[in-house]
């Protein structure tokens, strides 16, 4: 029997494959000048290793720190804040600055939910529930925010994807399924009515074939309503948290105002501090 995923991949965009790693390479000789580059490129990257760690951190850290500020402000105001940026001087001038940004996100609020819902257990109920215990926000104003705020679309597709059906025990019904549908896409008809004969579902195939989920999202503009159903600011904080907004600290800039010699020498002091030997 003709393998029909294998002839439908032949005409579908390939994915580049990723390189098998070998045990061992061979290793070449460099002449002198790249030996250099490769050195300044090794030296780099060993840097980079060393540094990441501590900017993700560091990072962290921050943000986390602009994202009370940021709260503060939405609490005090009734209102949602503009991102912002921030600025440290030295002498009276601009020394250094970065940005802050949070931004919500609509699909987190979907990946709270379990495989399966306790019986007899709506969506709606079960993340009520949830975000009452998670930001002590009152059952009220839970229940208020997922039925203002959270939209629940019942959808329907197929048990699952063609590699997971067709390669799927020979004979078994997710195969029969892949089959059918294969051989109807990949069949071509030479008459003027572009009809083809291909095997009909049968009632246990065409009722396996087809599988009904949920996709849960948060609606947009929330960031303008979402202080409206806490009580407090640290209801405010969980509650964000919950929704998984995302901080982001960027756009870096140091020494604004120093001279050359002078922002080669802090940089350098930098390295002292933040670089040790292992």
């Amino acid at each position: 029997m003709a393998d029909l995923l294998k002839k439908a991949k032949k005409t579908a965009t390939k994915k580049p494959a990723a390189k098998k790693s070998k045990k061992e390479l061979r290793v070449v000789d460099l002449s002198t000048g790249l030996q250099t580059k490769v050195l300044e490129l090794c030296q780099l990257a060993h840097l980079e290793g060393i540094i990441t760690p501590l900017l993700k951190q560091r990072k962290g850290v921050v943000a986390d720190e602009f994202f009370d500020i940021w709260t503060e402000e939405m609490w005090g105001d009734k209102t949602q804040p503009e991102n912002f940026n921030t600025e440290v001087k030295k002498g009276g001038m601009a020394d250094c600055k970065c940005q802050f940004q949070l931004k919500f996100r609509t699909n987190t609020i979907g990946k709270k939910l379990p495989n399966e819902l306790p019986e007899d257990t709506t969506t709606e109920e079960f993340l009520s529930s949830l975000i009452a215990r998670t930001t002590g926000m009152s059952a009220k104003n839970a229940r208020k925010f997922v039925d203002s705020e959270v939209v629940v679309t019942d959808k329907i597709g197929l048990m699952g994807t063609f590699d997971e059906m067709y390669y799927a025990e020979e004979g078994s019904v997710p195969n029969r399924i892949a089959t059918l549908l294969l051989t109807y896409i990949q069949a071509r008809s030479r008459s003027k009515d572009k009809k083809v004969k291909v095997e009909a579902f049968d009632d246990e195939l065409a009722e396996e074939a087809l599988v009904t989920y949920q996709e849960v999202v948060l609606k947009d503009g929330l960031g303008a309503r979402v202080y409206t159903y806490c009580e407090s600011l640290e209801q405010l904080r969980k509650l964000l948290r919950f929704l998984e907004v995302t901080t982001q600290v960027s756009n870096f800039d140091f020494g604004i105002s120093d001279e050359v010699e002078d922002r080669t020498e802090r940089l350098q002091d930098a390295v002292g501090r933040y670089i040790v030997a292992e």
